[in-house]
């Protein structure tokens, strides 16, 4: 949304207030503005002077609340592809082994199976 577009009800408000000052001098064209309409018109001043640094705060604290979230994603993107990666790398090395290494491997992974088994139930027994 354009910037134009943001403050369309600044303007808005501005104008009404425009008219309304108007109206309230239309009835005696020397009629002094009150105290009322002072106030308000020195306040509608200084908010329209502030509007811009107060625009330009909130803009700075956008910017910087968007680019943490991402620079968190990217982060967390890149680790993501990363174990995707060794991954794809381990499955690469599994099927290039031979069957001689594939069975050498399952030996060793069904005796530290049958280790660890034969651990738990020393533990099972010790708790018991």
């Amino acid at each position: 949304m354009k910037l134009c577009k943001r403050f369309s009800l600044v303007n808005a408000v501005s104008g009404l207030a425009g008219v309304l000052k108007m109206a309230s001098t239309s009835g005696n064209a020397l009629q002094q503005p009150s105290l009322q309409e002072k106030t308000f018109e020195a306040g509608w001043e200084k908010f329209l002077q502030s509007k811009d640094k107060w625009l330009e705060k909130v803009r700075q604290s956008l910017r910087s609340i968007l680019s943490q979230r991402v620079q968190a994603g990217l982060k967390i993107s890149q680790q993501m592809i990363s174990q995707y990666e060794e991954i794809l790398e381990q499955i690469a090395r599994s099927q290039q082994a031979t069957p001689e290494q594939r069975e050498t491997d399952q030996v060793w992974i069904n005796q530290k199976r049958q280790q660890l088994e034969a651990i738990q139930q020393e533990i099972a027994t010790t708790l018991n």
